[in-house]
């Protein structure tokens, strides 16, 4: 079995209570995966330099399953501003950023990008350095991340959503329990051609949503998820001028 875990909690995860006892950090895990010693933490504004070195090392590479990876990516001052603005969403509850550190390596970044508490719900995003991809690695950790979400943080629900052309997050998925519950097509989006000022159609672009539900959920969560999904899409929409998106969803 290439997955080894461990019976007890390496120290990064662990902390002193002054008594002598030890307790797990909040929002930590860790697993062991062959040779590979992974630890999930939150994201520190440290964290800064190495992720813009990762993800301009593999930002090609994975725009081939993500053509947006990397977009907002600059330079490294752009990461920075990225990873403070995680953090104070951290700190006010409204996200939950971690990165995936790998034999010391910051190797990619899982958390909840959105924390829906009204109607307990936490959207999962993800990505991996390619190098470190094929061995369970993000499998392993976005377990890990629902652990989070419903031990940590008492979430009843958590969402994936991913292109339908990107078969290996839709996999991680299946792979994890999710269920398929709903397809959102992107059809009318477009962008500001900053040369013309007139606006270029991206076409029909396709998304599956996965949900997973914790065993003490009180409620389904496709009556949790839609009133807040569609809510918080329009106020996308109103909110930014030069891109406009309108979905459309069928069961």
């Amino acid at each position: 079995d290439k997955l080894r875990r461990r019976g007890g909690l390496v120290k990064a995860s662990v902390e002193g209570d002054g008594d002598g006892n030890e307790r797990r950090k909040p929002f930590f895990r860790n697993f062991t995966l062959g040779s590979s010693e992974v630890i999930i933490r939150p994201v520190v504004e440290d964290d800064a330099i190495d992720l813009y070195r990762t993800i301009m090392r593999c930002r090609n590479e994975l725009r081939q399953t993500d053509p947006t990876f990397g977009d907002n990516v600059s330079n490294l001052g752009s990461v920075m501003t990225g990873v403070e603005e995680n953090v104070k969403n951290m700190q006010d509850g409204r996200a939950l950023p971690l990165v995936i550190v790998v034999n010391g390596t910051v190797a990619g970044e899982v958390g909840l990008i959105c924390i829906d508490k009204e109607n307990s719900i936490g959207y999962i995003g993800y990505w991996l350095a390619t190098q470190f991809q094929g061995y369970g690695i993000m499998t392993e950790s976005v377990r890990s991340l629902i652990s989070i979400a419903f031990e940590d943080l008492g979430l009843q629900h958590v969402d994936i959503t991913t292109r339908q052309s990107n078969s290996a997050s839709q996999a991680i998925a299946k792979r994890l329990g999710f269920q398929r519950q709903l397809e959102i097509v992107d059809g009318l989006r477009s962008v500001t051609d900053r040369l013309t000022g007139g606006l270029l159609p991206l076409g029909n672009i396709k998304y599956n949503i996965f949900t997973l539900s914790s065993p003490n959920a009180s409620s389904e969560a496709a009556d949790r998820r839609l009133p807040y999904f569609f809510q918080r899409e329009m106020k996308k929409i109103m909110a930014v001028d030069e891109e406009k998106t309108t979905f459309s969803a069928r069961i």
